[in-house]
């Protein structure tokens, strides 16, 4: 999955622009010669902010960064203007989405809660208020607000997809399947159809995940929508076919994806991973490279150390894994918790400072107690030589029947080391059932222990 902004907020944006109005905050850059005046005609926008803090969906479109200064000025000469205030943190979310900008989910933070202070019953801030916390991963305080949102807004689908994705990151799946499920009964649109994939993925339920986000993809080309929009949805339905070992189909959604949006860095990733496991490594590796000079994403410089490593060239990679590791303490600066688990990771992945992995494994757990932070706690106790804790985790991880090879290849290494070999070639084994191809580094050397352990 993409970490340029979480699964979450990038289905929340694209079911704000399917709702009855369009918010401000998804107003997307490059108006042509519409506009003269952006300036004057964001002020008469402000004049326009309606009850509930919305905008019409007729309104042009204008650059967000134009939207964010027009309204940093009224916010400023008018302090009291609390709706103004909220359309100033959505133009501040929409802003992290557009941009990768971490620190703008701050800024949304602060600027939300203000507009929340001066008004406490005022529900759009509330519940933008709630997203922007969840790319905080601040996932109970969003869970609260969105509650307390649905109780004043019973049935809206915003606030239910914000309810069932907080209950998701904390690993509340029952509750998550009825929110879902609530939702599903009042939108069947492509954001929800996505939340339902990830549901069923989660659950173990590949071919169920994979018919909802087809579906997703048909009703995006139906729809007309926009190419950068039908391009998320190809990549998602690629890692989907990748997840499950279906390498040909998955470069065909990756391939179409970059033929919607050229520069699309994460599906130039996937990408590079499915030529990896179909051993195209010259390709692989200029994918990568090209992906790291487009957006310079810390995981895909990781990404791209573990294809030099696998050719050999380990000076090259080396150096790759140090930028990555600086670009992820720098992010830290700023963002910290919204990349525990995944610095946690790399950490793990490349043995460096696992005290420090550790730490942060345990963080992520604190925050969002799902199968995915059970999992990265598991391998962090392993690769610090702690199997026996490292063996409860896991097996947490695994509760739900989660078909996730890169799960059952850490399960089959904590086995191993605790010298339970047969356990541990039936999970090296079904890792490589479900993806032959799951990790660059980790498919190998859960074929090598296979053998080692099949030949001892």
């Amino acid at each position: 999955m993409s970490r340029f902004i979480s699964l979450s907020i990038a289905l929340l944006t694209m079911l704000l622009c399917r709702t009855t109005s369009l918010s401000a905050a998804d107003a997307v850059p490059d108006v042509g010669g519409r506009i003269e005046d952006p300036f004057s005609y964001v002020e008469q926008l402000a004049a326009d902010v309606v009850a509930d803090g919305e905008l019409a969906t007729s309104t042009p479109l204008i650059p967000t960064s134009t939207s964010i200064e027009m309204f940093k000025r009224k916010v400023h000469n008018s302090p009291e203007d609390f709706r103004c205030r909220t359309i100033l943190g959505q133009l501040y979310l929409r802003s992290a989405k557009e941009n990768d900008n971490l620190a703008a989910f701050e800024k949304a933070e602060n600027v939300l809660r203000e507009a929340l202070k001066q008004a406490n019953n005022y529900q759009p801030a509330r519940i933008h208020l709630a997203i922007a916390l969840q790319a905080r991963h601040q996932f109970q305080e969003s869970l609260e607000l969105a509650n307390e949102y649905l109780e004043a807004k019973p049935g809206d689908a915003l606030g239910s997809a914000t309810l069932g994705d907080a209950q998701i990151e904390l690993g509340q799946y029952e509750a998550a399947a009825r929110t879902y499920s609530d939702l599903k009964g009042k939108s069947t649109g492509p954001p929800v159809l996505a939340r339902l994939a990830h549901l069923e993925e989660l659950l173990g339920n590949s071919n169920a995940a994979l018919a909802q986000l087809k579906q997703a993809v048909n009703l995006m080309e139906e729809s007309g929508a926009l190419e950068s929009s039908q391009a998320w949805y190809q990549m998602r339905l690629g890692h989907q076919y990748f997840s499950m070992g279906e390498l040909e189909q998955a470069e065909a959604c990756y391939r179409k994806s970059m033929t919607l949006e050229p520069d699309y860095a994460p599906a130039m990733s996937g990408l590079a991973m499915v030529l990896a496991g179909q051993t195209q490594m010259d390709e692989a590796q200029q994918l990568a490279l090209r992906a790291v000079e487009l957006h310079g994403e810390p995981p895909m410089m990781a990404q791209l150390g573990d294809l030099l490593t696998l050719a050999g060239r380990r000076t090259e990679a080396m150096a790759w894994y140090d930028k990555a590791a600086n670009a992820m303490a720098e992010e830290a600066k700023v963002a910290a918790a919204a990349h525990y688990r995944e610095r946690a990771l790399f950490l793990l992945d490349h043995d460096r400072e696992l005290e420090l992995a550790m730490e942060l494994a345990e963080q992520d757990l604190a925050a969002r107690p799902s199968i995915e932070s059970e999992d990265a706690m598991a391998w962090a106790l392993y690769k610090n030589g702690k199997p026996e804790a490292a063996l409860r985790h896991i097996r947490l991880a695994l509760r739900l029947g989660t078909r996730n090879a890169l799960m059952h290849y850490h399960a089959g290494k904590i086995h191993e080391a605790l010298g339970h070999s047969d356990e541990a070639m039936s999970q090296f084994e079904l890792a490589l059932e479900i993806n032959a191809a799951f990790s660059i580094l980790g498919s190998s050397d859960a074929k090598t222990a296979l053998a080692s352990l099949s030949n001892p």
